[in-house]
């Protein structure tokens, strides 16, 4: 059901009446309803609920409408207005807000609901309209009248509530930080530094604050508070504060700045640990990456060492035992290695038992003779294996298959390791 709520405002207080738009409405539904009618509009506290009176008889206009009587019922505008000054200003509020000469809404409509509120009609309401109007009216002029001392009174109660510890910790090094970016940890700390200056500020000003005098003076701040409210009007009072009361309010105050440092504080010690394991989780993250390509390089290599291995397998005569050329390298490397070991073992026994140069210099010539006599017996078969070949292939005409680079490789660099060696120990012996 459509309903339109429309204002008179001539009087000086707004009257209203509902307007209603039945549809696809029967006869029959129009008599079941009751004597009052509720036009509620939006959630808000704030919002006005409409109550209107309903005629007897319910009956659709010639425009096919149904209009309820004028109705004057400040208490459906705000439940506060009364003829307090305090109601009045508020009348005077809500008939500003509401008093245009026609409002629709779309809302909930109630047409049998109960009266919360009287409510007048016809030529009462009109009076009532009227009476409330000239009441406005003079609030309004003694308003203005008043408005040096209404000036005077809040100018005092605004120096009385500045010079409260409470205002003072409001102010300067003494505000506190209550919000920081989430996961942001410097303006976590920031906060943390803010809120620990306030501490020291806002206890500074508590143990400033002389609770005796403020005592003292405070029968004096009443009187003059009460005489300048007396010449006021319209004016909500202030509170003039025990020095019980201001003491705790500064206590709080205080309370609350290290409430707000020691959260921060926790909150950073929580960041520092969130982003320590973010750390960890990303260094496992990159070592196990690592380990992967560690482990598909490796395995490429060994894949590349076998295709370049391919054509150059030999069959061992002897053995049987077909090898690469890679496996050919690492044997003679292994072979080389494990006779420089039992050459370094023999020369350090010999070491031990002979003292004079003559013994020396006979150790590093048969060091030089001995230690590499596998990898050179290797090196000779492999060149003889060679030099068979070659011959069956006509000396010259075509080159062997076979590859000793590997055996040379390796009786070259045991031969040049020995050699070092014993030119060192020789010039240390002199």
């Amino acid at each position: 059901m459509h309903v339109q709520v429309e204002q008179d405002y001539s009087l000086g207080f707004p009257l209203y009446r509902l307007v209603f738009k039945p549809r696809n409405f029967g006869a029959v539904q129009m008599t079941n309803w009751g004597t009052t009618a509720l036009a509620r509009f939006g959630k808000s506290k704030s919002t006005a609920n409409y109550y209107a009176a309903l005629p007897s008889t319910v009956q659709l206009s010639a425009d096919g409408m149904v209009k309820t009587d004028w109705t004057y019922c400040p208490k459906c505008y705000d439940s506060r207005i009364d003829t307090s000054p305090e109601g009045l200003r508020l009348a005077a509020s809500r008939a500003r807000n509401f008093g245009s000469t026609s409002q629709s809404f779309y809302g909930t409509v109630d047409t049998n609901a109960k009266r919360p509120h009287e409510l007048l009609t016809g030529p009462a309401a009109r009076r009532a309209a009227a009476a409330m109007g000239k009441r406005l009216q003079g609030f309004s002029d003694k308003r203005r009248q008043s408005k040096t001392a209404n000036v005077a009174y809040q100018k005092y109660m605004s120096d009385y509530k500045r010079g409260l510890p409470e205002s003072k910790m409001k102010v300067g090094n003494c505000r506190t930080e209550n919000s920081a970016s989430v996961g942001d940890i410097k303006s976590k700390r920031r906060a943390v530094r803010i809120n620990r200056a306030a501490i020291k500020c806002r206890s500074r000003v508590l143990n400033e604050f002389d609770i005796n005098a403020y005592r003292t003076r405070l029968p004096a701040i009443k009187s003059k508070e009460t005489q300048l409210f007396a010449a006021s009007f319209g004016l909500n009072r202030g509170e003039i504060l025990s020095p019980e009361q201001v003491q705790r309010n500064a206590e709080k105050m205080v309370r609350a700045a290290r409430s707000l440092a020691e959260g921060f504080r926790s909150e950073v010690s929580e960041q520092r640990d969130r982003n320590r394991k973010s750390r960890e989780r990303s260094r496992r993250e990159r070592a196990s990456r690592e380990a992967i390509f560690r482990s598909a390089n490796k395995t490429n290599q060994d894949f590349q060492r076998q295709q370049r291995d391919v054509g150059t397998q030999q069959v061992d005569p002897s053995t049987g035992r077909v090898t690469t050329r890679s496996q050919r390298a690492a044997e003679a490397k292994r072979a080389a290695e494990a006779a420089q070991r039992r050459a370094r073992s023999k020369q350090t026994a010999k070491t031990n038992n002979q003292s004079t140069p003559q013994n020396t210099q006979s150790s590093s010539r048969s060091s030089l003779k001995f230690p590499c006599r596998e990898v050179q017996r290797t090196a000779a078969v492999c060149r003889q294996k060679w030099t068979d070949e070659w011959v069956k292939l006509g000396k010259g005409f075509k080159n062997p298959k076979l590859d000793c680079s590997a055996e040379y490789r390796a009786e070259s660099v045991c031969l040049s390791a020995q050699l070092k060696r014993s030119e060192k120990r020789g010039s240390t012996n002199r």
